[in-house]
């Protein structure tokens, strides 16, 4: 008796939970969960932005255009000084940083001529070819206020 009694129980628990699964995969919240994964794919498509920085010291790595938004990737640095005229340039974490560039942006090229975003765009293979300049340059918002490209003069 004892064994037909915990087999009545297992058998029962059986079928409620082979019932609990059926009704699982047919519930809608399957369907909003393949959305939803959907969508995290296109957030992490989406640019992230560097933080607010003061003072920018960095190699430019990229300028380009997405979705009708221009962006600068930046390679932070700190500039050292062991004498007056002896700079060191130092590259403690290689992350690159993306700024937006917009036409609220102060750009400096490095023959020290002012630009529009446009002409930046333009400029960018002259500008990225020098791996040698510095920008220097303030952030907010994830957002550059001004950039310049080695006009220091």
């Amino acid at each position: 008796m004892r064994h037909k009694t915990i087999f009545l129980i297992f058998t029962t628990a059986l079928i409620l939970f082979s019932c609990d699964k059926a009704a699982e995969n047919n519930h809608p919240k399957k369907q909003s969960a393949e959305v939803k994964t959907k969508n995290d794919n296109e957030e992490q498509n989406e640019i992230i932005l560097g933080k607010d920085i003061l003072e920018i010291n960095a190699y430019v790595k990229n300028i380009y255009e997405k979705n009708g938004k221009f962006y600068v990737e930046l390679d932070l640095v700190e500039i050292k000084y062991k004498n007056v005229d002896e700079r060191m340039i130092v590259n403690k974490n290689p992350k690159i940083r993306t700024y937006v560039i917009d036409d609220h942006t102060l750009i400096y090229s490095n023959d020290c001529k002012e630009l529009i975003v446009k002409q930046l765009l333009q400029a960018r293979k002259k500008l990225l070819k020098n791996k040698s300049i510095i920008v220097v340059g303030t952030s907010k918002d994830g957002r550059m206020k001004n950039i310049n490209f080695g006009c220091y003069g």
